[in-house]
């Protein structure tokens, strides 16, 4: 990104103001010039002619009272006068006064409304980098443009300068010119870096800075016919953009260290992504520091679902859901829960629906989003010891409506400082940038890596790329996806969670099979289960109260104890000295005994399942296995239930034996000591 001169964009001059010097001209004319006016005209435009006129439309809406009294048509004469039939010559200054007047209020009107027009761009653009790169470029495009025009006039004695607005193409080609050539500048600094260019990407950019500076000035310049077209619409423009286009794979080849851009080799691999995404297991001390990496692993979520940074960045509690998929693949009537993330304010989306995003439990602990999220809300509450939030709603601030105000809609599942405050751009990107230098990680994409990585992942575990675009919410063309299709792409989120996607039976996470204790899904969230009972009492005590979107991150935060305990349990067995594990429930005697034979268990289930099908058509094997693998390891747990009865049961046969013969002996103890 390169860096902005330090020179101020010029500010056109008001829209009030160009407006009021237009009219000071237009009173300033002289006196003397008269207009021909036909009042006969004007009074047939203001008078209806005719004895009676018509009191009945066409298709007979009903009675319209008439413009005037009635009358004979001698009275309506009377009534216009006879000096009115013929032409008469006025002087202007008898009606320019109120035309001046009303031109000056439509002037107003106008330029109010442009106003208020570019009042809505600019905050559009507020919460996204589009408005900060096209400032950039402009600035850059005037910073240029004040040194060519010294130039040209220094070049012909008596050439005036041409001013940098209004932005023409003729204006535009000379700056894309220079850009096209000019080398990169390093970020944060005006030097540049030899034997480098401006890529295609980068002057497209520059195009829609510049037309959409052009666009929101036109209005000001109306007597300029070149301001008013679109930069794109004109021939030169496309030239050079064609032209930077069919040039880009030479100026790759020039620039050696960029040769592996935008190739199959330019995303994430699965070892650099689990290396980054294991990184907070290596914490043995420092709270701050386990905190910002357990985020940093939960951010790699894109990776799976697609998401754009943007996207990412304003994903709010409020957004998560929970959603049971019927999986008839594995077994009749079988379901796949799947965490499901609503966007409805994305880059990509300018239309107001809301897209849904969602991820399947990953076969690889390290890279599941479900899980990576669920540890980033238990930080969130159990490492970094933040209340609990006013899950009510304040039915008085009409402000929102008639369901009031709930502040916890505002909160964040990523944000640096606090809660309700989404994490900027530039934190993002320089966490982003930390974890690809810690791990050694090379590749051109920063806060979008994950989003090209869970692309390129989905197709090569067999995802159709129309599926793999309804994952990322790519090209929608018509309305079919948006208006009607609201179900998740089930091949592409198996194919995300890296199994066979064209072999949905094949789906099968054997850590699901866990059951954690009760007392631990309980110390997590421990106040989950008051809450509840307050939303419920609030609900009927008042009917605005309800709150769906409350029920479902209810659901969400009850799944989540399930699935962070099942996930930690095989982390512990990688390395039970890392600080995340001092904490409460991971440090109890409970969890431990949890996580003892876990891993275990779960080996022997997939041993004793490929055993079992290795002889078998692979299509029965992938109808089958995931219920002969969790028979198996029900089994086993069912074998650990009945042995640890059985010895309770012997305890306690032989607690009784012991009282029995106590009782029998005891008498014939005491006689014998009489005697």
């Amino acid at each position: 990104m390169d860096s902005s001169p330090p020179m101020a964009v010029p500010r056109p001059p008001s829209p009030l103001a160009c407006k009021k010097a237009r009219l000071s001209k237009s009173t300033c004319a002289e006196p003397c010039v008269t207009r021909q006016v036909s009042v006969a005209l004007l009074a047939l435009a203001l008078v209806p002619c005719g004895p009676h006129l018509s009191t009945q439309t066409a298709t007979d809406f009903g009675t319209i009272r008439d413009l005037m009294p009635p009358m004979m048509v001698h009275d309506r004469c009377t009534v216009i006068a006879p000096e009115f039939t013929t032409s008469l010559s006025m002087p202007m200054g008898h009606i320019m006064p109120a035309e001046a007047l009303l031109q000056a209020s439509l002037d107003e009107l106008e330029a109010a409304s442009h106003e208020v027009r570019m009042d809505i761009a600019k905050q559009s653009q507020s919460d996204r980098r589009t408005g900060v790169s096209y400032e950039r470029h402009v600035r850059n495009y005037f910073f240029w443009w004040a040194t060519f025009q010294q130039q040209e006039t220094a070049k012909v004695p008596g050439r005036i300068a041409v001013p940098a607005e209004p932005i023409t193409a003729a204006k535009a080609i000379m700056f894309l010119q220079y850009e096209s050539t000019r080398p990169k500048r390093k970020r944060g600094s005006m030097d540049v870096q030899d034997g480098t260019t401006i890529g295609k990407s980068r002057i497209a950019q520059a195009i829609s800075a510049l037309e959409s500076h052009r666009k929101n000035c036109e209005h000001l310049h109306k007597d300029v016919p070149d301001a008013r077209i679109s930069l794109r619409a004109d021939q030169r423009i496309c030239t050079i953009e064609d032209a930077v286009k069919h040039n880009e794979p030479l100026r790759i080849e020039r620039a050696q260290a960029l040769k592996a851009a935008r190739t199959s080799s330019d995303t994430y691999s699965n070892i650099q992504l689990m290396n980054a995404a294991t990184g907070f297991l290596n914490i043995s001390s420092g709270v701050r520091k386990l905190v910002t990496h357990i985020r940093d692993r939960a951010m790699l979520t894109s990776s799976s679902t697609a998401f754009r940074g943007d996207n990412l960045r304003s994903l709010l509690w409020s957004d998560l859901s929970v959603c049971q998929i019927p999986m008839y693949d594995i077994q009749l009537g079988h379901k796949v829960p799947a965490l499901v993330f609503m966007a409805n304010n994305g880059k990509t989306n300018q239309n107001g629906w809301t897209d849904e995003f969602s991820a399947f439990h990953h076969c690889l602990v390290e890279l599941c989003s479900i899980g990576s999220i669920a540890l980033q809300l238990y930080s969130h509450f159990h490492i970094q010891n933040n209340t609990v939030p006013n899950f009510g709603v304040d039915i008085t601030d009409r402000n929102f409506g008639e369901y009031g105000r709930r502040d916890w809609y505002w909160y964040h599942v990523f944000y640096a400082s606090w809660p309700d405050a989404p994490m900027s751009y530039e934190a993002h990107r320089s966490r982003i940038n930390a974890l690809h230098l810690q791990h050694e990680i090379s590749i051109t994409k920063v806060t979008h890596a994950g989003q090209s990585f869970a692309a390129q992942n989905t197709r090569s575990h067999g995802v159709s790329a129309s599926d793999t675009k309804a994952l990322g919410g790519w090209s929608k063309s018509g309305s079919f996806r948006s208006c009607y299709d609201h179900e998740l792409p089930v091949d592409a989120l198996v194919g995300s969670a890296m199994f066979n996607a064209r072999q949905l039976g094949t789906y099968f996470i054997p850590r699901d099979v866990l059951d954690p204790p009760l007392s631990l899904k309980t110390a997590i969230f421990p106040w989950l289960e008051d809450q509840e009972h307050v939303m419920r009492a609030r609900a009927e005590a008042e009917a605005l109260a309800k709150d769906i979107t409350l029920v479902q991150f209810f659901r969400v935060l009850t799944w989540f104890r399930h699935v962070l305990l099942q996930d930690m349990a095989i982390l512990y067995s990688w390395n039970p000295s890392t600080l995340v594990f001092q904490y409460p429930p991971f440090n109890t005697a409970t969890f431990r005994a949890f996580t003892a034979d876990a891993a275990t268990h779960i080996r022997v289930a997939e041993e004793q399942s490929r055993l079992a099908f290795q002889h078998l058509p692979e299509r029965f094997v992938t109808s089958v296995k995931g219920i002969v693998t969790g028979l198996e390891l029900a089994q086993q747990r069912d074998h650990e239930l009945n042995d640890a009865r059985w010895n309770a049961l012997s305890h306690d046969v032989s607690q009784l034996k012991t009282l029995l013969e106590e009782a029998v002996f005891a008498p014939v103890r005491r006689n014998c000591k009489h005697r």
